[in-house]
């Protein structure tokens, strides 16, 4: 439990057993990119091949609150105000988490359409290791 402005407010942690099915007949690719939020394109067991339908979710709601915040905190620091820099960035992360619920559901509400459903992420932690570095162009010096 916890006290905030004078308001209590609990936090649960629920766990819930999901039935993955034996053979999925719709593996669903999401991916998270830059420009979009996720793309996301379902693939049939019976036709891999061919894409069935495909979606995109887009997170420029979050870019825009971010660039916002930002110009927010870097005025008050600016004034010296660091307890103000704090509230906002607070502010900042329970909008960008609202956001985050809200495109999430969206994707559980895409992936359920689908019969036997299962999700594949990519993991595309350590891609940029494995690049070699560009030389520099002779053009840019």
């Amino acid at each position: 439990m916890k006290k905030q402005d004078g308001s209590w407010y609990s936090h649960f942690t629920l766990e819930k057993e999901v039935k993955v099915p034996d053979e999925p007949e719709t593996v669903i690719g999401i991916d998270r990119g830059e420009k979009n939020f996720a793309v996301g394109v379902a693939f049939s067991k019976d036709n891999s091949y061919k894409p069935r339908k495909g979606m995109f979710w887009d997170g420029s709601e979050i870019k825009a609150e971010k660039g916002k915040y930002h110009h927010i905190r870097r005025s008050l620091g600016k004034k010296k105000a660091p307890q103000m820099i704090g509230k906002i960035k607070h502010r900042l992360k329970e909008k960008t988490d609202q956001q985050l619920h809200m495109l999430a559901n969206k994707i559980i509400d895409y992936v359920s359409q689908f019969k036997k459903p299962i999700i594949a992420l990519e993991d595309l932690t350590h891609l940029r290791k494995s690049f070699s570095k560009r030389k520099k162009s002779k053009w840019l010096n």
